[in-house]
């Protein structure tokens, strides 16, 4: 239930959902593996541990 709370805190606050995202049936709280782009380092996804399987990709600018 955590997981699901925010990941939608983070769709809210401009996150795009590239893949997975949806449980999988069956016993226990298991989800399919996630894949978030329009991420930032600020984002809970960049900063905290999820216990799942998500991860989020941030685009760094090319004049690095």
């Amino acid at each position: 239930m955590i997981f699901i709370f925010r990941c939608l805190i983070l769709f809210y606050i401009g996150a795009r959902l590239l893949t997975g995202g949806k449980r999988i049936p069956g016993k226990g709280f298991f989800f399919e593996p996630t894949v978030l782009s329009n991420v930032n380092n600020q984002m809970s996804v960049m900063q905290d541990e999820s216990f799942g399987p998500i991860i989020g990709i941030v685009v760094l600018p090319r004049n690095l």
